[in-house]
């Protein structure tokens, strides 16, 4: 039987979104396990891998750990349902995000939470595996369209290594391409698959429609006076310019205006990974123009602006190029040794960790994107609810950032916590994961979904020191 529900919206993240359920249980109805539940609907992104690897993530970690994690009643990891979207039926966890109450609490608390936190990390760094990768349950045999229902008493395998659920996988058309997305058994394949999806994405026709696109706009925008002449800065330009300036101006504009039309009537290829309507032999086609106001461009830098600026594409392709060379000549290739990856929760926000009144944690969100890393490359090393003393500017804040560092490393210490190694990465450039800061430059310049030329450069420039300081030893050894 039905039962009369409440659903509200309890927020909007970039993957998904995340509904309060209030069940209204009748007489001739069954027993919800809570009168409060999440419903969080996944949206259209990494379809068939995401939900899963994030119920399996926090089904394992609850069964393995302290750490109050939501309880999984239900979920589809399939759109083809009533509702169109995949999405998990959760337990809805007590307390207020950390971030809304932090102004309230006095410094014992902070340094309470603090502590609370290290006992988390400290318990997520011992779950051990032997490879880099996403969690998942091994397949229990039903049809990938069902709806799948976790009793309490369910027995919880251990769940096997597969492809990362990551957003770096998911921006724009990454999820149509073809390259490695693990599981992992080295740290050199691991770091190349980051550097593998961008040169294919700097080389996708795709980006450079968007990238001209919004050039053409932005350009137009700002030097069309003419239809904005109310505009402070055009006012003032069109007093100041000479008719010859006028006259290059307004040429120019006209023909970024025609250029503009041309592209949005051009072919576009439709978004095959997202697009789950279609077989994917289908290559038909629509214009820039249809794609840009359908509903397959919601998560597409359309929305927010290109990836890459459109002059510089060509150094982009150049970069993505040189930094898959420096990843296959300077990082690790041997087999990752056995229990040498961790599972690692790397944002632990402010907005994720849920506390009571007193600033006693009580619930840690978001298990989504994540997976098992060596712990040279478990970053950050210090939770985002901290915040970064270095860079905030009042001084109090600041202090208290600081204090409540001092609070969690203390805590790792009392535990012997195998997460300090994280923090105790050192050492020149060599072939021992646990002192290779390149590859962990590489991957906190990586993982951020956008490869920027100057960290590039950068770390051109460390390998060139490397190589010297090298040279200089062996020089020295001879004399």
């Amino acid at each position: 039987m039905s039962m009369p529900l409440d659903v509200t919206l309890l927020g909007a993240g970039t993957w998904n979104r995340a509904f309060l359920v209030r069940v209204h249980p009748t007489e001739s109805s069954c027993t919800p396990p809570s009168n409060q539940l999440v419903m969080r609907l996944a949206l259209p992104v990494l379809p068939g891998t995401k939900v899963l690897s994030e119920v399996a993530t926090m089904r394992y970690v609850k069964d393995r750990t302290d750490i109050p994690v939501p309880r999984v009643y239900m979920y589809n990891a399939s759109s083809n349902n009533q509702l169109g979207y995949e999405w998990i039926l959760m337990e809805h966890m007590p307390g207020k995000p950390f971030e809304e109450v932090y102004s309230e609490l006095e410094d014992d608390a902070k340094k309470l939470f603090a502590r609370t936190m290290a006992e988390w990390m400290d318990s997520l760094s011992r779950l051990q595996f032997d490879a880099i990768g996403g969690l998942y349950m091994p397949h229990t045999g039903s049809d990938d369209c069902d709806t799948v229902v976790i009793s309490e008493t369910d027995c919880l395998p251990d769940p096997v290594i597969g492809q990362i659920a990551s957003q770096y996988y998911a921006c724009d058309w990454r999820p149509e391409y073809e390259f490695n997305r693990g599981p992992f058994g080295n740290i050199q394949d691991f770091l190349s698959s980051f550097a593998q999806a961008a040169y294919i994405e700097v080389h996708d026709p795709r980006q450079r429609a968007i990238s001209e696109l919004h050039y053409l706009r932005k350009y137009i925008k700002r030097y069309d006076f003419e239809s904005d002449p109310s505009n402070e800065r055009a006012e003032k330009r069109l007093r100041e310019e000479t008719s010859e300036e006028r006259d290059d101006r307004q040429a120019q504009v006209a023909k970024n205006k025609a250029r503009l039309e041309e592209l949005l009537d051009e072919p576009f290829p439709m978004d095959q990974a997202r697009d789950q309507t279609r077989g994917p032999q289908d290559d038909r086609t629509t214009t820039l123009r249809q794609y840009e106001a359908s509903a397959a461009s919601l998560v597409l830098p359309t929305k927010y602006g290109p990836r890459y600026g459109f002059h510089r594409l060509e150094k982009h392709q150049s970069t993505a190029k040189k930094l898959i060379t420096f990843i296959e000549s300077s990082t690790p290739s041997d087999a990752l040794p056995a229990k040498s990856s961790v599972f690692h929760h790397w944002d632990v926000s402010g907005h994720n960790v849920l506390v009571d009144s007193t600033g006693r944690p009580t619930a840690l969100l978001d298990w989504e994107q994540l997976h098992t890393v060596p712990l040279a490359l478990a970053l950050p090393y210090y939770p985002k609810a901290f915040g970064n003393p270095a860079s905030i500017s009042c001084k109090h804040c600041a202090s208290e950032a600081g204090e409540m560092r001092e609070s969690f490393d203390e805590r790792l210490s009392e535990l012997k916590s195998p997460y300090l190694a994280i923090k105790d990465v050192k050492g020149k450039l060599d072939e021992r994961m646990e002192t290779n800061p390149l590859a962990r430059f590489i991957y906190a310049m990586v993982e951020t979904a956008f490869i920027h030329p100057c960290m590039v450069d950068r770390l051109e420039a460390m390998l060139l020191k490397s190589r010297n300081e090298r040279e200089e030893l062996v020089i020295r050894s001879k004399e």
